[in-house]
């Protein structure tokens, strides 16, 4: 993506990650963990880790359709300070297999279900 232990300017990490400005901010506010440093002036600069969490953030409510409350539960119980991101993939990669097995036997039922129903 870039390059490790480069800073983006707010409107910089807008752009790389595709989230508003003013969404962000609003993040930072809601996700502890999401501490962007701070100049002086108040000007924010995103990390590579932040912009990690940012990305987890956005995969967790526009890809996974968590609400705000149950990603915020999800990072509590899955991220710590020594950046637990590997362990949200594989616990991600858990839950896609789960719902691949659902889809599977909820299909099997339909097709049990189609074939009933032809044989009436």
């Amino acid at each position: 993506m870039f390059q490790k232990n480069t800073f983006l300017t707010i409107s910089q990490a807008s752009k790389k990650t595709d989230i508003p400005s003013h969404v962000l901010r609003f993040w930072e506010k809601n996700f502890f963990f999401l501490k962007p440093k701070k100049a002086e002036g108040g000007r924010r600069y995103y990390s590579t880790d932040d912009i990690e969490v940012v990305l987890l953030i956005k995969k967790l409510l526009y890809e996974k359709g968590f609400t705000i409350k149950g990603a915020i539960n999800f990072m509590n119980l899955n991220y710590n300070n020594e950046n637990n991101l590997e362990k949200i993939d594989a616990f991600n990669n858990i839950l896609i297999k789960d719902i691949d097995k659902i889809i599977d036997l909820i299909n099997d039922g339909l097709k049990l279900l189609n074939k009933n129903h032809i044989n009436e």
